[in-house]
């Protein structure tokens, strides 16, 4: 199996390549356009020599001798390297005279010359040397005019700055694969630091922090990210720990109770009725462990989120009239008055069971702790974004210090533990609502009751109204 090439590697890799490409089209660019400006150069220079050539065949059309010494004195100035050399041609094409290159080289003569007045033709001409001639033909009324020159300095000047790019080409790309390594390397730094940080995180070191360079870029953004991440990793563990702690010490003690029961009953003698007590006894605990069984995985399903294929625009007043009517008897039988005031219509999104869990366990916890001639009111305050439904009753209130507490898990607090349950139903509730987007709060004093309002967004055609 192949190892796999590091992200350092493969940066290093594609910035190099990335470069050498651009190096390379560069470089050619410049090469050939060089080229271009050398040769039109040299077109101009020989322009420039015909031009003279045409106007002293004008002049010294009769004269040859003259022209030919014209000629051979022009050849003798220029630069050697040059290898200039010149024909002239008279009017039926056939060469007069040819001096210079023309002697030396087999250059043959021009397969078509232009018409009087047209531009002169330029050509290259390979004459079986290692460099060309650049060979010009111009047209005069006498005749026509040939210049040819060697092509072996420009072709070099060309080749020249060819060469340095060919050169330099191998030394670019290594300098600049040092440079994307180093550069890949530092970039990396950041992300080494969040893997190393990544490795040493576990259960029991949730606390380490993947550090922050201050740059503000992406990668600061990343381990912004990941530090948040693991701050709510480490608040979810927390509340998984407290809440096993909670669930083996809310159900260790009952069961305790029912072993030492048991086993006293095995001990003694057998009696009908006082097996009959133990028997009753014994289920009505049992009972108490299925509620809080039930309770707790009620509690852990809400904090899952909610199911999206269960999802639906609720009224609340009809979801609040049936909670009122399935709790009239209980509140009736405690002589507790339990009532839903008139409200707007309004409607939210969400799970119409969840809900209906939401405000059954606001309500059932008002009538468990307001006292006989006491009452229970539901009101709906319609708004947009959010939706208010407030539960108010007239019970024995909450004192300040225990009302930071009463969401969580397994808290009955001192005025609470004389009545039954296992402290789930209002920990349930919020969670309930804040996965449905929403929020609880409470407002309570001593001996003058409480008021739970609950706020959930509005249903989007209810926000819209």
């Amino acid at each position: 199996m192949r190892s796999p090439v590091s992200v350092g590697a493969k940066w290093t890799i594609r910035f190099a390549a990335v470069m050498f490409v651009v190096v390379s089209l560069v470089s050619w660019f410049h090469y050939y356009r060089v080229k271009e400006a050398i040769a039109r150069d040299a077109t101009l220079l020989l322009e420039l020599q015909a031009r003279e050539l045409v106007e002293e065949l004008r002049r010294d059309a009769d004269d040859l001798d003259e022209l030919q010494a014209y000629a051979e004195q022009h050849i003798a100035s220029a630069d050697a390297d040059f290898k200039l050399g010149i024909r002239v041609f008279d009017p039926d094409g056939r060469a007069i005279f040819a001096r210079g290159a023309f002697e030396q080289d087999p250059i043959p003569p021009p397969e078509r010359f232009p018409a009087f007045g047209e531009p002169p033709i330029v050509s290259e001409v390979e004459a079986g040397d290692r460099y060309p001639y650049f060979v010009i033909v111009a047209a005069a009324s006498e005749g026509w005019v040939e210049i040819a020159a060697y092509a072996r300095r420009f072709v070099r000047s060309a080749r020249e700055i060819r060469d340095v790019f060919l050169m330099t080409t191998p030394v670019v790309l290594l300098v600049t694969a040092a440079l994307g390594f180093w550069l890949a390397r530092d970039s990396l730094r950041p992300i080494n630091r969040i893997i190393e940080t990544a490795r040493i995180s576990s259960a029991s070191r949730l606390d380490e922090r993947v550090p922050i360079s201050g740059s503000g870029d992406e990668l600061d953004e990343l381990a912004t990210t990941l530090n948040d991440m693991m701050d709510r990793i480490r608040t979810g563990v927390g509340h998984m720990r407290r809440f096993t702690w909670h669930a083996a010490h809310e159900l260790r003690a009952p069961i305790s109770l029912l072993r030492n029961r048991l086993e006293s009953a095995l001990e003694s003698d057998r009696d009908p009725g006082a097996d009959q007590k133990l028997l009753a006894d014994t289920l009505s605990d049992v009972d108490g462990l299925g509620r809080t069984v039930g309770a707790l995985l009620q509690l852990a399903h809400s904090e899952s989120g909610l199911d999206p294929d269960c999802v639906e625009d609720v009224e609340l007043g009809p979801l609040l009239d049936a909670i009122v009517g399935f709790f009239q008897p209980l509140a009736a039988e405690s002589g507790i008055a339990l009532q839903r005031t008139p409200g707007p219509a309004a409607r939210v999104r969400g799970d119409p069971t969840w809900l209906h869990q939401l405000f059954a366990n606001l309500v059932d916890n008002a009538i468990k702790f307001t006292r006989t001639g006491g009452r229970v009111d539901l009101e709906i305050e319609a708004g947009a974004p959010r939706i208010a439904v407030h539960v108010r009753d007239t019970g024995i209130g909450i004192p300040p210090s225990e009302q930071p507490h009463v969401f969580e898990t397994f808290y009955r607090g001192a005025v609470r533990t004389e009545a039954r349950g296992a402290g789930i139903g209002l920990s349930l509730a919020r969670e309930i609502a804040l996965s449905h987007g929403g929020d609880i709060e409470l407002r309570s004093a001593p001996g003058q009751g409480s008021v739970f309002t609950v706020r959930l967004p509005a249903a989007r055609a209810q926000a819209q109204v």
